[in-house]
């Protein structure tokens, strides 16, 4: 199990990092494990769990809230931790993964039965409750996770599938601005139990540290600082695009995607248009597609650097020479090469 003090500041992470998903990430219509555990969901007792809230995570929780609400808050936690039981008992999934896929669904519940709006008190013990419930079970999740992946490999569930995982992610497209987090999610097409799966961005090294490994995974948030990578054209410059994301899961074929953000554009205008033989004095003006705004570029004749755009510039053709190729590059790899027209 993970040690108090690193399951304290996980917990934390996830409540700063928590985020609406437009889809159920373990949705009701899920097929339940033969291997699902009876009880799961083992926390602290009614006696202790005030006590705990506030040692474990600074929490002050009403001892009158909890004695007439703790059979309650177990009820409404038992469709939950039937989830959770599946999810344990499904090979390619540990027991981190799934406490805390399903952590948002114990916070639901607070949200339907005590509406902050209309029930703000007792909004605020029942997120207490829950955080402190949460983070019990996930202390003990271990010890109830490997009987059911015991069970699981005995009974031969660990197949390979044939058909990848359903996958999406949170938010749907990221501004080339995008500061926040983002959450990628895969459910196995069939069973609709949440898949744990390994994440890579292609030629860039991105981590989650809210994830036990530390490393971007599915239901984990993670931050892409939107940063695209170069490749070469039919023409030989250099595109900017967004990489392309892999989500590889145990026994599962793996799902790519491009990022989706896109790449800003580079407009460019050179005045006088037409060069000529001798010394040609021109301006090469280099702005972005979206702001308008000047772009740091620097203006290529050829392969040879003449100056940088949006300013006065000298460009030599030679007499009777072909007219060079003049072409605008991005300093700081923001923008594709753009060829001027």
């Amino acid at each position: 199990m993970r040690s108090t003090s690193l399951a304290i500041l996980l917990f934390a992470a996830t409540i700063a990092a928590a985020q609406q998903s437009p889809r159920p990430t373990f949705p009701d219509d899920y097929t339940p494990s033969p291997c699902a555990p009876d009880s799961p969901c083992e926390s602290y007792p009614r006696t202790q769990i005030k006590a705990a809230a506030f040692t474990m995570l600074g929490l002050q929780l009403d001892g009158r809230w909890v004695e007439d609400h703790y059979n309650q808050m177990l009820q409404l936690f038992a469709p939950v931790c039937r989830k959770l039981a599946t999810c344990y008992a499904t090979p390619g999934n540990n027991f981190l993964f799934c406490d805390d896929i399903v952590v948002p669904e114990y916070r639901a519940v607070c949200d339907k039965t005590f509406p902050k709006a209309t029930h703000p008190a007792d909004w605020e013990q029942c997120k207490g409750f829950t955080e402190i419930w949460a983070l019990g079970v996930d202390m003990r999740g271990k010890m109830v996770a490997e009987p059911a992946q015991a069970c699981a490999l005995e009974k031969k569930l660990n197949v390979v599938h044939t058909k990848p995982p359903i996958v999406w992610m949170v938010p749907e497209t990221v501004p080339r601005d995008y500061k926040g987090n983002i959450w990628i999610y895969a459910l196995d097409p069939d069973t609709h139990i949440p898949v744990q799966a390994n994440i890579t961005i292609d030629r860039q090294q991105v981590f989650a540290p809210s994830n036990p490994a530390g490393s971007v995974a599915t239901g984990y948030p993670f931050k892409w600082p939107v940063k695209y990578n170069r490749v070469k054209n039919a023409e030989g410059h250099m595109d900017v695009v967004a990489p392309t994301v892999t989500v590889k899961p145990d026994s599962y074929p793996p799902v790519t995607f491009v990022m989706p953000s896109p790449a800003p554009k580079m407009l460019v205008e050179m005045k006088p248009a037409k060069l000529h033989a001798g010394v040609n004095k021109v301006t090469v003006t280099a702005r972005d597609a979206e702001s308008g705004k000047p772009v740091e570029a620097r203006v290529m004749v050829g392969e040879n650097a003449a100056g940088e755009a949006n300013e006065p510039i000298e460009i030599t053709v030679p007499k009777g020479g072909k007219t060079p190729e003049v072409w605008v590059t991005s300093l700081f790899d923001v923008y594709s090469d753009v060829v001027v027209k």
